[in-house]
């Protein structure tokens, strides 16, 4: 999934001043895109067979039971339920817009709603840690990235007391502790580096502040605290992708720079 967030912000970083906000869905999986990718999958190939993996991953989340928050592991935090929740959260619901059936009882839409439920009100841990922005900021950054697209992508389909329910824990939970942290730069030391976890945690608040800019209920100060420091401080991450598109710290993250690649050759 890291790929989307790089792209996405390598786009925001040319953008100039936003315009006024359109409707919901406005990232990423717009009405425009929506038709472009239908069209893509109806004419086959390898946009076919993309889709028909997505839509057996998405069958396969519906037998699965929401994703606990499990402890809190010393070395990555909560990590591991947070990206199994945002598979199933962004399958399910991407399926549903690819389907056409953002609607209330639908199978992809419900089953997306309930992992966002899941995420938003029944992690639970002491000190309004449950995404665990401070111990290992990764975590906040993905739950965060998850949360706004599939807010955004299944906005249609919720009733106003569930906008604001998730609206609300994604700025309890997400917005609010970026708000607090970007500026202490021991605990959010990410900023302005060319580490991965610069383009991740970035991607999670940019994604998290736009979804709900603009909505009932929405901090005024999510553009200027969270979305404009991190747009501003992410360009060393984006920089540090090669222009062979190797990363430099490696495979794997193991912070190492890759030597040169050769040319593919064509294949037979």
């Amino acid at each position: 999934m890291q790929a989307v967030p790089l792209l996405l912000l390598s786009c925001v970083l040319a953008l100039p001043p936003l315009p006024p906000l359109a409707a919901h869905p406005r990232l990423v999986l717009t009405p425009a895109r929506l038709a472009s990718v239908r069209a893509e999958i109806a004419g086959g190939g390898d946009a076919a067979a993309f889709g028909a993996q997505l839509f057996s991953h998405a069958d396969w989340a519906l037998t699965e039971p929401p994703t606990p928050r499990g402890p809190t592991d010393p070395s990555v935090g909560v990590l591991m339920p947070v990206r199994r929740a945002l598979d199933i959260m962004l399958t399910t619901a991407a399926a549903a817009a690819l389907n056409g059936s953002v609607a209330r009882g639908a199978p992809y839409f419900e089953r997306a709603l309930r992992e966002v439920n899941q995420l938003c009100f029944n992690w639970s841990s002491p000190n309004n840690t449950d995404w665990n922005f401070v111990q290992h900021a990764l975590d906040a950054g993905e739950a965060s990235f998850a949360v706004g697209l599939a807010y955004d992508w299944l906005y249609p389909a919720l009733t106003d007391a569930e906008q604001t329910n998730i609206l609300s824990a994604l700025v309890e939970h997400g917005l609010g502790e970026y708000k607090k942290y970007i500026p202490q730069r021991n605990i959010a030391w990410w900023v302005n580096n060319s580490i991965n976890w610069n383009c991740v945690c970035s991607a999670g608040g940019v994604v998290g502040g736009l979804a709900v800019m603009g909505d009932v209920g929405a901090p005024a100060w999510v553009l200027d605290a969270v979305v404009a420091p991190l747009v501003g401080g992410v360009e060393p991450c984006v920089a540090a992708v090669h222009t062979d598109s190797s990363w430099m710290e490696g495979p794997g993250c193991k912070l190492q720079r890759e030597p040169p690649r050769a040319p593919k050759t064509a294949r037979p």
